[in-house]
């Protein structure tokens, strides 16, 4: 239900500038990331990678720019 959200805005906020972190994400989240204002790359999508999960995933990876918060 969208806990995904708070969890890596929760992380990102822990970022020094030009750290890195990278967090697996329900693949939907391509479509409406979290985070502006950093550099963002997203992997392919995964399907049925978890056994006894239906959801397609994909990594996001984030670095944080100089200035950002």
């Amino acid at each position: 239900q969208g806990r995904w959200r708070a969890h890596v805005e929760a992380a990102y906020s822990l970022l020094s500038e030009g750290g890195r972190m990278a967090a697996i994400l329900p693949a939907s989240a391509r479509n409406n990331p979290p985070l502006k204002g950093c550099e963002v790359s997203w992997s392919s999508v995964y399907s049925n990678m978890f056994r006894g999960a239906s959801v397609d995933v994909s990594i996001m990876v984030v670095v944080k720019n100089k200035g950002e918060r």
